[in-house]
């Protein structure tokens, strides 16, 4: 016989007591180590005064990878960390100088040796804590018991939360729109917030050659008179941008200024202009614009035909082409002649000449005995000097300004450090360009300076309130005969 079956009600179903073996201390555990991988950056961007999501999303997958007890999946996991720490690093790069893209960055890591202190040191702390940081994370989870299952949990809330309003979420709000300087998110993706602005271009990387094309219309050689005057200066200087007061620019050229009776007239301005020094090159001497890599020397033709020196040197005139670094940087060697300058130096035409901070280059200060011999040869013949500086790129080294008592900061409210200091370096400049053109070779030519883009500074203050963002200022003037 039967036993009558039981009737299961619905609400008994409910009163059961189901068990669930989940610890929220591993869980809290697991979030915190998530987060681990941020701390280092955001750290430098609270010092430096960059921008950076709080939480990266990049690292999610990293972090997870070494945290499974596998020993080749943990090899992964610390190859894809070196790759998001890079990244990481070359955003917060991007900031200071916005005008490189990562092929710009790969191909100065040769001159890396070349470079200021500063540049040094930085390379080799982030270096190092790309290689460091993957070895000491997996050390850690391994003391702490870091349980993968829990963080994958953990990973997928953070991810939500980024699917959630990754693009809205901002901790701090800022009108600055030049790169990155906005990317103040609570949790987003450095890769994808590199590729919203740039692009990927990743197989660009391997071979730097640059992409060159018509370029903007706005470009300070146009002043030049037509005809052309017999002798011609034209200057780009390092770093000059436009200050924010009309006192402190006045200040910069007070010298140049107070010979303007011996001048036929003098101007001044500034314009729009985002780009690196031998972009700002091209813009001047060609009109035209190079993009994604500097290795010049790569291409089958570099169109230099209808460039200005070119259009000189059919004229008639000497072309001079003068920069204080080597001729290897920029590939300036190559292209130069290609150009139309014929007449070219580098700092290796300068043994025994001092040499300042920027790149162990020739001073500023040191060549303006060379422009003047230049002249006095050329005499009444035609003559077109090129010039680009170099004393007044970053880092701003104090130890290359002669003359601290020459600006006052203080008195004109300049910010202390890479501000200030940039813009003693480029008083210093305008000084010794009022000495050469007082002398008598100089009569009747036509000079110009131009920036080639404004200073990348390297500071924790706004720098717009002292210098135009993204402007680069420009002088002309003509020597009465």
């Amino acid at each position: 016989m039967n036993s009558p079956s039981k009737k299961v009600e619905f609400k008994d179903l409910l009163n059961k007591k189901v068990q669930l073996n989940i610890s929220g201390i591993e869980i809290l555990k697991s979030f915190l180590f998530l987060l681990i991988p941020n701390f280092f950056f955001l750290i430098i961007c609270y010092f430096a005064n960059l921008a950076r999501p709080l939480i990266n999303i990049d690292y999610l997958i990293p972090s997870i990878l070494i945290l499974i007890p596998n020993k080749y999946i943990k090899i992964i996991g610390g190859m894809s960390f070196c790759f998001f720490i890079a990244l990481d690093a070359i955003m917060l790069t991007l900031q200071i100088f916005p005008f490189f893209k990562i092929a710009e960055i790969i191909y100065f890591i040769p001159f890396i040796f070349d470079g200021p202190l500063r540049y040094l040191v930085i390379s080799a702390v982030v270096i190092l804590y790309i290689i460091l940081f993957p070895l000491g994370f997996n050390k850690l989870v391994q003391k702490y018991k870091v349980n993968y299952r829990y963080a994958i949990f953990s990973a997928a809330v953070f991810y939500y939360l980024f699917l959630l309003a990754g693009n809205h979420w901002k901790y701090f709000k800022t009108g600055l729109q030049h790169f990155g300087h906005h990317n103040h998110y609570v949790i987003n993706s450095e890769l994808g917030l590199y590729q919203k602005n740039y692009g990927a271009n990743w197989f660009k990387l391997v071979d730097a050659v640059p992409e060159i094309g018509k370029g903007q219309e706005i470009y300070a050689s146009r002043f030049l008179e037509r005809p052309f005057n017999k002798k011609i200066l034209f200057i780009i200087a390092e770093s000059w941008g436009e200050a924010r007061e009309e006192r402190v620019t006045q200040a910069l050229l007070k010298n140049i200024y107070a010979q303007q009776d011996h001048f036929e007239y003098i101007k001044h301005g500034f314009f729009d202009f985002a780009g690196s020094t031998v972009q700002a090159e091209l813009r001047e001497l060609c009109q035209l614009r190079s993009e994604n890599g500097y290795s010049f020397h790569k291409m089958e033709h570099f169109p230099g035909e209808h460039c200005l020196p070119q259009e000189l040197k059919q004229a008639g005139y000497q072309t001079y082409g003068l920069h204080g670094a080597g001729g290897l940087l920029y590939d300036r060697n190559f292209w130069y002649p290609r150009v139309g300058l014929d007449h070219i130096s580098f700092a290796e035409s300068f043994l025994g000449k001092k040499r300042c901070y920027a790149f162990k280059g020739i001073c500023d200060s040191e060549l303006f005995g060379h422009v003047a011999e230049a002249f006095k040869k050329a005499g009444d013949g035609k003559i077109f000097f090129y010039w680009m500086t170099l004393t007044s790129h970053t880092p701003f080294a104090e130890q290359d300004v002669q003359q601290a008592e020459r600006l006052d900061c203080k008195k004109y409210d300049l910010f202390e450090g890479d501000v200030c200091n940039s813009f003693k370096l480029h008083a210093q400049f305008f000084d010794g360009l009022a000495e050469l053109i007082r002398q008598p070779e100089m009569k009747g030519t036509e000079v110009i300076v131009v920036g080639d883009h404004m200073p990348p500074v390297l500071l924790d203050k706004p720098v717009y309130k002292n210098i135009h963002w993204q402007d680069v200022a420009w002088l002309h003037f003509k020597i009465k005969d």
